[in-house]
């Protein structure tokens, strides 16, 4: 089933914010890790993808697999670029669309298909949560009054093969668990509050600037649970299969940028 919108995304309108100048070039170089940086009226990415651009211009609102069409440069590719936006608080997520449109001369649509999904329940018949998913005891407003240093605070970090909370939500967890397994998952746990999580699994890898930590060891080599089996084992969660209306971005054409 594929629903498509008959509006052109935001991006794309005339009078979306442009940036003042940029320079774009093609890097060739073999370095590792995207560096994304806005400092003052100043945007600057290195060694980063089309797709890359997109995902981050967009703000977490699609995944890498719903980004769909598009040449196989997109994902090989990678760019060096330093944009002036004219002050420090422009709207540089919806510049770096309008660049993507201006420079690489990208046409793009929205659409909403069915797609594979997975479906976050209960693990166990009983309800039983696992050891890292406690109802969290932080009034999360009292404590962001107070001092730096004084008593626990709510938030979250996330990494590769790790994530931990304070005073989260089931809609965060699930946001942060549909990067790693690469697919839309929605809540049908029906856990209202706020909790304590702590999360730890076997990922592929660090990202690029992530800190290191469990599960891997010294030497490298992987250690503990697929995300699947860590999530009914520590959290008592579990993800089921399914299909879903997903939104997903169709790149309808794109060129290469003239360098500068």
């Amino acid at each position: 089933m594929v629903v498509a919108l008959a509006v052109v995304l935001r991006a794309q309108t005339p009078e979306a914010p442009s940036f003042e100048v940029a320079s774009i070039k093609r890097m060739t170089s073999s370095d590792v890790g995207i560096f994304t940086d806005i400092a003052g009226e100043t945007f600057t990415a290195r060694n980063i993808t089309v797709r890359e651009l997109l995902l981050w211009s967009h703000a977490g609102r699609y995944l890498s697999s719903e980004i769909i069409g598009g040449p196989g440069w997109i994902d090989v590719d990678r760019f060096a670029i330093i944009a002036k936006m004219g002050r420090p608080d422009a709207p540089v997520l919806r510049m770096v669309r309008s660049l993507l449109i201006e420079r690489f001369s990208l046409r793009m649509h929205e659409e909403v298909r069915e797609r594979p999904v997975f479906h976050l329940v209960l693990a166990r018949p009983n309800g039983r949560l696992g050891p890292g998913l406690v109802p969290s005891t932080i009034d999360c407003q009292a404590a962001a009054k107070r001092p730096p240093g004084d008593g626990e605070r709510c938030g979250w970090r996330s990494m590769s093969g790790r994530f931990m909370g304070k005073g989260v939500s089931i809609p965060l967890l699930v946001l942060q668990l549909s990067f790693p397994v690469q697919r839309r998952i929605l809540d049908k746990t029906m856990l209202a509050g706020q909790f304590d999580i702590d999360l730890t699994w076997a990922s592929d890898g660090p990202r690029a600037g992530a800190p290191v930590g469990p599960p891997f060891a010294v030497d490298g080599e992987r250690v503990g649970s697929s995300i699947f089996t860590a999530l009914q084992e520590q959290l008592g969660l579990e993800l089921e299969p399914g299909k879903g209306a997903v939104p997903v971005l169709v790149i309808d054409s794109i060129d290469r940028p003239t360098e500068d």
